[in-house]
């Protein structure tokens, strides 16, 4: 087995031992041994979802309309719980070349995945008014993609407390641009209660 390979099952292995989800099969184990290398989960007797889906009971097992939603909605609740959990330590202890992908083997613009992880951050933020809109989102990121490094609006203080430690110093940089878009995040919740005001004048 290859070394890429040999890496893919590593990733593989860890990601599965940290999933927690009322709809997916917890990983019992794996073996690694030659070149064999197996992951074991519990026996399913009525297949994987995947199967239903593409597979061979595609045909005879059609998955109606409200079964495929709530198995969307489903998926997506366990993503972003599972997440938000696990990247959320590495953010607190400003440890961002840990949430890259191993196999990009440390190839990538870290200004760039600060940003956009601090944009994920805002978008799972707990309360509602904090959260950008899509359009924001997409400027930011565009943004982040012409200058490598874009200001984004710094998340809840009391949920998280990001310390820049990846080479033991402190990012004046970063602090200065988060201390620029607290100001735009400020803009942001004003607009926002601005049109709710707005929209409940209109109600008559």
């Amino acid at each position: 087995m290859n070394a890429k390979a040999e890496m893919e099952f590593a990733v593989e292995v860890e990601i599965l031992g940290r999933v927690r989800h009322k709809n997916l099969l917890g990983l019992r184990g794996f073996y690694a041994g030659g070149d064999e290398r197996l992951i074991v989960y519990d026996y399913m007797p009525n297949h994987s979802l995947i199967t239903h889906l593409h597979g061979q009971l595609a045909i005879d097992c059609l998955l109606d309309w409200p079964r495929r939603m709530t198995i969307a909605i489903g998926a997506a609740e366990g993503v972003k719980r599972d997440i938000v959990q696990w990247v959320t330590p590495y953010v607190q202890k400003g440890a961002f070349d840990h949430i890259a992908d191993p196999r990009l083997k440390g190839k990538f613009d870290r200004a760039q995945l600060k940003s956009t992880v601090m944009i994920a951050m805002k978008c799972t933020d707990n309360n509602p008014d904090n959260r950008p809109s899509m359009l924001e989102v997409v400027d930011w990121l565009k943004g982040g993609m012409r200058r490598r490094r874009k200001e984004v609006p710094n998340i809840d203080q009391d949920r998280l407390k990001v310390e820049d430690k990846e080479n033991g110093e402190n990012d004046h940089e970063t602090d200065t641009n988060f201390e620029g878009l607290r100001r735009a995040q400020s803009e942001i919740v004003k607009r926002k209660r601005a049109r709710s005001k707005k929209d409940l004048s209109n109600v008559h």
